[in-house]
């Protein structure tokens, strides 16, 4: 790590470059799908945190009984007691990066659990929120200030995005409209939306689900 910033070569990571492109191909066509409009340097860091989280070691911590989610409120309390700014910082980066990570490529995993995605995205979009506000301090430090800046405002938009890289990979078949539904009433995701309508299904919270 450097400057308290990721750095994915210091996981022991080696991207290569048509690894990167390939992840850039996915991002800018889940974001083309979404209708999102987002500042390059703010895509290019969520490409970038899609190759430093390669290995899942890296997003789950491993304990005796197996991996397990990350618990967020461990860094949340890590960025409030850290005895640095830098540290500090690192901690809110992590909190971020982990619960945009989670909740958009294992939004299924957080199903039946004490927290769900709304938590997640609440979570992530605050710890980018008070980012923005820390950096925006230090002229070198303004430019990714308002990659964080627009990563808290657009949360569940980027959250979409990666649903939309994750599930690209998967058949429609295998799309769980139930999961999706839980989605969109949490989040109110216009991703979600707009696959339920796709497949006939009108999103009503009052209502439940209604079948065309």
């Amino acid at each position: 790590m450097s400057n308290g910033e990721y750095d994915p070569a210091a996981s022991g990571l080696i991207i290569p470059d048509t690894l990167h492109a390939w992840f850039g191909d996915c991002v800018r066509t889940a974001v083309r799908r979404t209708g999102l409009e987002a500042d390059d340097a703010t895509l290019w860091y969520l490409v970038n945190l899609l190759c430093a989280y390669l290995r899942t070691d890296q997003v789950f911590p491993v304990n005796p009984d197996g991996a397990r989610l990350p618990v967020l409120v461990d860094y949340y309390a890590e960025a409030v007691h850290a005895p640095t700014e830098r540290e500090r910082s690192f901690a809110l980066q992590r909190l971020g990066d982990l619960a945009l990570f989670v909740a958009g490529l294992y939004a299924d995993s957080l199903q039946r659990r004490l927290v769900d995605i709304d938590y997640y995205i609440a979570m992530g979009r605050q710890a980018y929120a008070a980012l923005s506000d820390e950096r925006a301090a230090g002229l070198r430090s303004r430019a990714l200030a308002q990659v964080f800046e627009e990563l808290g405002r657009k949360f569940t938009r980027f959250v979409d995005v990666l649903h939309e890289v994750a599930e690209s990979l998967l058949p429609p078949e295998r799309r769980d409209w139930l999961r999706t539904y839980e989605i969109w009433v949490r989040t109110g995701s216009p991703r979600a939306a707009r696959l339920l309508q796709g497949a006939g299904i009108a999103p009503s919270q009052q209502a439940g689900l209604i079948l065309h």
